[in-house]
């Protein structure tokens, strides 16, 4: 039952208007890809969006094919080409569309577009509020006490001892 369900819901869609909502669907992923990629939010998301994008491509694909095998009637096939020319249509632009636009997503990524620049310097004072620094300066401080325990000027540092 759920074929016949699916079967009749694309029947009743046109494939220009199929083309639409995969193009329109593709564009509002890449479009929210690119906002929460650039606002650093949705990892999850905005690390599987090339895959997303390349699916519903592959999904309008399917779908394209879909539509135009649904109307094709080997008895009459001059009168079956049109539709199913129309049908494949929306398979290859959906295809196309989301493998472009996983392809533009990933080098816009990876070219550090999205990543904001840095133009103020830190200084310590505002950096000393910020645990991971506090831990290096702390591990510097208990290397430094290190060193000069073992080759420090006093006499009880170790080379003094061992002299």
């Amino acid at each position: 039952m759920p074929s016949t369900f699916i079967e009749s819901l694309l029947r009743g869609a046109s494939a220009s208007s199929l083309t639409d909502v995969f193009l329109i669907t593709l564009l509002i992923v890449f479009v929210v890809s690119v906002f929460a990629k650039s606002q650093h939010k949705l990892p999850q998301f905005t690390n599987y969006a090339p895959t997303l994008l390349t699916s519903i491509g592959i999904l309008g694909t399917f779908a394209g094919i879909i539509i135009g095998l649904l109307d094709f009637d080997t008895a009459d096939i001059d009168a079956s080409i049109g539709p199913l020319l129309e049908g494949l249509k929306t398979a290859f632009i959906s295809s196309l569309a989301g493998m472009l636009l996983s392809i533009v997503y990933k080098g816009i990524v990876t070219t550090g577009f999205l990543i904001p620049k840095q133009t103020e310097i830190i200084n310590d004072d505002d950096i000393s509020s910020i645990d991971f620094y506090k831990v290096m300066k702390e591990q510097v401080e208990t290397t430094e006490l290190l060193r000069k325990a073992i080759a420090g000027e006093e006499d009880s540092s170790l080379v003094s001892l061992i002299k």
